[in-house]
């Protein structure tokens, strides 16, 4: 930035180990990655709405849950952010629709995967059948030498 022929140096981040540049206004003693990550501390319901609203525009579905509904489900529920597989999402109840607040309800990130791979599995009785029934097939094909 030159000002009237003499060279401006713009001010450094004050966050330590930060090596970004300031704003040119000077409004600010952070850089814009650091001001953004401190919004995301101090606003996590705000950051992770527009994180789902975001998304599901990406993947073309409907988004009608309001911040209000979304801000009731997340103290509800006490959600944190992170990805472990006890971190808690958001699941629609009938994938045919979009985020409403009558098809979205929250499970932790391994159900949510195992519901998305194992479709066909409606209670663990069926689920403990199925099982049974192929190790059953499993053992007639051993018997016959055929495996």
């Amino acid at each position: 930035m030159a000002v009237r022929g003499v060279e401006m140096k713009l001010p450094k981040c004050r966050t330590k180990y930060c090596l970004g540049l300031c704003l040119k206004s000077g409004r600010s003693p952070f850089c814009s990655k650091c001001r953004t990550r401190h919004w995301r501390e101090r606003n996590p319901i705000s950051y992770f709405f527009a994180k789902l609203r975001t998304r599901a525009k990406e993947r073309g579905h409907a988004f009608s849950l309001t911040r209000e509904q979304f801000a009731a489900l997340w103290q509800q529920k006490g959600l944190n952010g992170g990805k472990t597989k006890f971190s808690l999402s958001f699941h629609r109840i009938r994938n045919g629709e979009g985020y409403h607040h009558r098809n979205v309800e929250l499970r932790t990130l391994s159900e949510n995967s195992r519901l998305r791979f194992v479709p066909f599995f409606k209670n663990k009785a069926d689920e403990e059948a199925a099982i049974s029934e192929t190790s059953a097939q499993i053992r007639d094909f051993m018997a016959k030498g055929e495996l």
